[in-house]
């Protein structure tokens, strides 16, 4: 019946929900699952790309109740601010490393330490 996050990482990814659901008999029952990587294994048939997403309700009937919720992700990398897929077109239509990474990064220096 309802999907609810309750904390989420430094980088946006979901750490803890909640899934409130009825069985078979109409009965309230709700799983708790914890850390990221078994939120990841449960929220897919076979394995969620990331836990960075939010969750919207669908398809409500009568009774109020979503007939199914939509993932909506939020990217799939490292979660730090670069996106691999959005550099590599960069790096492809000849922006330098410096460029790309000054997109990314604003105001951030390169600097050569050995």
């Amino acid at each position: 019946t309802k999907i609810q996050i309750h904390q989420r990482g430094g980088s946006g990814r979901t750490n803890s929900l909640t899934v409130h659901y009825l069985d078979q008999k109409q009965a309230a029952h709700s799983i708790d699952i914890k850390a990221e990587f078994s939120i990841r294994q449960s929220m897919h048939a076979k394995f969620l790309y990331s836990s960075a997403f939010l969750v919207q309700a669908e398809g409500a009937g009568k009774d109020g109740i979503p007939s199914h919720f939509m993932l909506r992700g939020a990217g799939w990398g490292h979660g730090v601010g670069l996106c691999q897929i959005g550099a590599l077109g960069m790096s492809l239509k000849g922006y330098s490393t410096e460029a790309i990474l000054s997109h990314y990064f604003p105001g951030s220096q390169l600097k050569e330490i050995y």
